[in-house]
Parts: structure tokens; C-alpha cells; sequence
């Protein structure tokens, strides 16, 4: 199967490396010729490359060239992981990178990027925006944030990426993927100060507690320009994303695929293109990232890990909730039943904070960093405004037990009241495995409560929320909008009581209005004005009444007349 290898970039203080260019068509079969890589340390070492031939339109209207490539260690191991990006010369010209191999291969047979195809990307730089094309019609539905699918999270091209092994991580146990890493970044104090031709390079997508980069090599550097790879990264075309020295601790031979095992060094620059002939760095500039901390709570023990995150609507997501499932997988060190109490922020510029507050509950990691992502992607992928996350700050508290109750049975005083008056309600709740408890609250109806039949209303958030439905779906019309949404979500670890009654109301943009006399509806519909209208909308004050230490479920609802004094 074909396997597309790593490239890197070297760091480099503005020297050129400017070497003359051969195009693919001048390349024969026989030819023979040299190309550079690390194989150990920071030590550039040449190795033999011979033209097999030229494959023609390998992707449209693109060459690549099959070369079949010698010395002591790729005779060993055969093309490595790590290579892509490795400088090939004939008669002293620059032709391209390798770029690609095949695993399993029983020779050293790869193929090469030709260097038109790569110098093209450096031609077109900031002549094209990024490839990634948002259309959402609203923001995405609350339902899918409240109970979100972590595969929605990972566009098709960062997983098949990840599936082919490009990346690499430290700091944690193995990175939830099926294919062998790329290479294993550690932090490099040997590593070279500069970026040149044959160097390693590193793209860093997360830094700090967990690090997260593709390594490959560099092809060519000119003034503060970086070629590197011979492929894309993700093909999100333009990005910003650090770039950083780097030097490998070893390779490691595989009858599958061999590895180059890299640490990681100085940031020297960005990653602005990532196209399908290379990636595009530039070198004395500062990406920004956001910083990521994460507090988790476990018994009598408590640990903060900080890190950042590669800022991209599309990436940022994926990364989020790598790092967030990374994270809790080694503070926690269990997979079982467990509950995690959740708090914390989401700070853009120029925007209200989004806040996080929820109980989750579950078997795997998996359902607390799909409710984290879910509102990160939200924020970076709204059709609004194009934001900046400034932070992201989450506290964690986690137990080894499943806490949740169920609202089983609600008691009544009296069926009848009077405004001013106060109704008594036994809430009788059962937990996971715990003994039923029995809880008491009062209700008072308000001294203006006109007359009239009402519903007892009692449940937990989303079950109120679901009753309100309508009022989720409403339109919305800005960022704020929906940050104000959410942030007045009703919590699954709270349950709410309040009086409903039946009214008319109108959606308009934003706002709902209730509460309208007859003849405005009447009015409305008489002018042949469509304006989504709830035919039986209860408008609802609810308040909550009781904050658990378990996701609480269930939903009561029985009448209640208020008579006149």
C-alpha cells in the first residue's frame, strides 16, 4: 500500500541553500545520483539514488519519479518514515524529495516529488486562501453538542492522515490510532539551530505537556523560504502552524514501515502552505497558539497539566480532543465506570466567554472530551464570525463510580392553592447502586399569580429543555447569540421545578414572543406574514431547586389550580 513518509524542515538564520534546479523531464531511467537525510543525531549524510522512471500524471497534471534508494541503513530498513522531504540531486541539481514508499517493500524502492511541483507552492504563496470550505446553514444542532458524536469531530482527511501514521507524541501512553507513529518527539537539547537541506524539521501541532509533531525533512531553503515533505501535512492549504528544529535519536527498522525516532528542538518559524507538493514554512515568525490548561481532580490528588494547541477551525477540534482524552487517560489510569464533574471556559476576543458546566458520566474518556470539543468546534466553525480562542481552561473532578439518579416518584401537598401560599414536594430519587433517598422542597406561588389551572413542572435540565424544544431550534443570529444559548443551558446535575400555562407565542430572529393578545396573532396571520409559531408553547419559569453530585434523569408533571383569595 502506498504510504506517504515525513518530511521536516531545518532551521535555518536566513542563509539560502540555493542549489540549481533539474525538472522531471530531464530525469532518465539509469540515472544515478545522491540524496540527504538524518538517520542519528543532527549528522546530514548522503546516500545513493538511482532513476527507475518517471510515472506520468500521478496525480493531475503532476509527475512523481521512481527512484530506487541504497546505503548501509535503507538497505536495512528501507524507505523511512521521517524521509519525506529528503533533498535528491543529479549532476549537482536539485530533482525533488522523496516523498513516498510502500510497506512491506523487500527493496528500498520510493518515489520523488519533482522540484517544479514544490518551487510552485513557494510561487503561489498568499495567492490562494485556505482549502477548507465551512457552509452550515446555522450552528450546528444543540442536540448534537449535548450528546455529541466524537467521529463528527475529524474531518475525513485528519483521520486517514493520523491512520497513516505521520505523527508522533510524548508525554503520554500511545495516541489512540491503529498505524505506528512516524516518529516519537521528545524535547531535544542537541538539536541544530538552523534549518538546511537534509536537516530534520518539525511541525508542531501540540506543545507543552503533550507534544504532538510531524517530522520529516527538509528539501530546500532559500532566504527565509522552507520546502519540506514532497506532500501535504493535511492539505488544509494555508495555515499557521510552528516549525521547529529537530534531530533523531534513531531509526528503528520494521518489516512494515521503519521509523525515524525524533525529538524536538528551537521554534524558528511557521508552516503557511500545506499543498499536495509540500508544505511551505517561513522562517523568524511566531504562530499563535492557544493555550490549553487542564485541571484534574482525583481523590486527595490534583494535577494541572498546560499545553498548546495549533490554532485552524478544522485542526483545532481533532487536537482538542486528542489532547483532552491524552490527558485524562494518564491522570486517571483507568477504564471503567467513572463520572467527571466538569467546569470551565472557552475566551475568544471580542466575544463572552463560553462556559462549561455539566456532569458526565460514562465507560471511557470519550464522552467528556466530546462535550469539550463539541463546543470547540462549534466556536471555530460558526458561519458568524471568525474567531480567536484566547484560552481554553477546564477543571476536572473525577470519581471512580458511576453518579447518577434517577427522579423515580414526586409527592404533592395539595392539589389546590391560593398566590402567596406554599407547596410542599417529596422528590423520591434512586442512584447507581446507592440506596433511595427521599428530598424535600417547597414551591410558593407567587402573591400575582392570577387564578387559573397550571402543570407542577419537575425534571432535570434536559428533559425541561426537550419540553422547550422549540425554543432550542429558534434562529439564530450571531456568535453572542449562541453563546448566550449555551451558556444558559439547564444543568444535567440540577433538577429544576417551576408552574407552566398555556400561551401563544411568535420566533422573531433571536427573541421569543409570548404572551400575545389574540388579535396580534390574528393581525399577523391576516397580513399573510409566515413567522414560526408554537401552537401550544408553555411558558415555563422554571428555577432550580436541587444541585446533586450524580447527572440526575426524569421528568414529573401534574396540575395545579390556583384559586382567588
Amino acid at each position: 500500500m502506498k504510504k506517504l513518509l515525513f518530511s521536516a524542515i531545518f532551521l535555518i538564520s536566513f542563509l539560502s541553500y540555493s542549489v540549481d534546479p533539474i525538472p522531471s523531464s530531464q530525469l532518465k531511467k539509469g540515472m544515478t545520483g545522491y540524496g540527504l537525510t538524518v538517520f542519528e543525531g543532527n549528522h546530514i549524510e548522503k546516500f545513493p539514488v538511482e532513476v527507475l522512471g518517471l510515472l506520468q500524471n500521478q496525480t493531475p497534471g503532476e509527475n512523481r519519479v521512481l527512484v530506487r534508494c541504497g546505503g548501509p541503513v535503507i538497505e536495512k530498513a528501507g524507505i523511512i518514515s521521517g524521509m519525506s522531504g529528503s533533498p535528491v540531486y543529479f549532476d549537482g541539481k536539485l530533482a525533488g524529495a522523496i516523498s513516498f514508499g510502500w510497506e512491506f517493500g523487500k527493496e528500498p524502492i520510493g518515489g520523488l516529488t519533482p522540484i517544479e511541483n514544490m518551487q510552485s507552492v513557494t510561487r503561489q504563496y498568499g495567492t490562494r486562501g485556505s482549502t477548507h470550505t465551512l457552509r452550515f446553514e446555522d450552528i450546528p444542532d444543540i442536540n448534537k453538542i449535548l450528546n455529541p458524536d466524537s467521529k463528527s469531530f475529524y474531518p475525513r482527511e485528519l483521520q486517514q492522515a493520523f491512520k497513516q501514521g505521520f505523527f508522533v507524541s510524548s508525554g503520554f501512553r500511545d495516541l489512540p490510532f491503529s498505524a505506528v507513529s512516524a516518529s516519537f518527539a521528545g524535547e531535544a537539547t542537541d538539536a541544530p539551530g538552523t534549518l538546511k537541506p537534509g536537516g530534520a524539521v518539525a511541525v508542531a501541532l501540540t506543545r507543552g505537556s503533550l507534544n504532538l509533531y510531524a517530522i520529516g525533512t527538509v528539501t530546500s531553503v532559500e532566504g527565509s523560504y522552507v520546502l519540506a515533505f514532497g506532500h501535504p501535512l493535511f492539505g488544509l492549504g494555508s495555515i499557521s502552524i510552528p516549525m521547529h528544529t529537530a534531530s533523531v535519536l534513531t531509526t528503528y527498522p520494521s518489516i512494515k514501515s521503519s521509523n525515524k525516532l525524533g525529538a524536538i528542538g528551537t521554534d524558528v518559524g511557521i508552516v503557511v502552505e500545506d499543498r499536495s507538493a509540500a508544505i511551505l514554512g517561513v522562517l523568524g515568525r511566531k504562530a499563535d497558539m492557544i493555550p490549553m490548561t487542564v485541571k484534574v481532580n482525583f481523590g486527595s490528588t490534583s494535577t494541572t497539566y498546560s499545553l498548546e494547541l495549533a490554532e485552524h477551525p478544522l485542526l483545532t477540534p481533532f487536537l482538542t480532543n486528542l489532547a483532552v482524552n491524552n490527558i485524562l487517560n494518564t491522570a486517571c489510569e483507568t477504564v471503567g465506570l467513572h463520572s467527571f464533574n466538569l467546569k470551565g471556559r472557552i475566551d475568544m476576543s471580542g466575544h463572552p466567554s463560553l462556559k462549561l458546566d455539566a456532569m458526565v458520566i460514562g465507560t471511557s474518556m470519550a464522552g467528556i472530551s466530546g462535550q469539550i470539543t463539541s463546543l470547540v468546534q462549534a466556536v471555530l466553525q460558526n458561519p458568524y464570525d471568525q474567531v480567536h480562542i484566547k484560552g481554553i481552561t477546564l477543571d476536572l473532578n473525577y470519581a471512580e463510580q458511576l453518579r447518577m439518579a434517577q427522579l423515580i416518584k414526586v409527592k404533592s401537598s395539595r392539589a389546590r392553592t391560593h398566590p402567596g401560599e406554599t407547596v410542599h414536594l417529596q422528590l423520591y430519587l434512586k442512584p447507581f447502586q446507592r440506596e433511595l433517598f427521599i428530598k424535600n422542597i417547597t414551591l410558593t406561588i407567587p402573591e400575582n399569580m392570577k387564578p387559573g389551572d397550571y402543570h407542577v413542572e419537575i425534571g432535570d435540565g434536559f428533559s425541561i429543555m426537550k419540553r422547550e424544544s422549540k425554543i432550542l431550534k429558534q434562529k439564530i443570529e450571531s456568535l453572542d447569540g449562541f453563546i448566550r444559548l449555551v451558556n444558559n443551558f439547564l444543568r444535567n446535575n440540577k433538577l429544576y421545578v417551576g408552574l407552566a400555562e398555556k400561551t401563544s407565542a411568535l420566533y422573531m430572529g433571536e427573541s421569543v414572543q409570548s404572551s400575545l393578545p389574540a388579535s396580534v396573532m390574528e393581525t399577523v396571520e391576516m397580513q399573510g406574514v409566515h413567522i414560526p409559531r408554537t401552537e401550544k408553547w408553555k411558558e415555563f419559569r422554571a428555577v432550580d431547586v436541587l444541585t446533586l453530585d450524580d447527572v440526575v434523569q426524569g421528568y414529573f408533571s401534574f396540575p395545579l389550580t390556583v384559586v382567588a383569595k
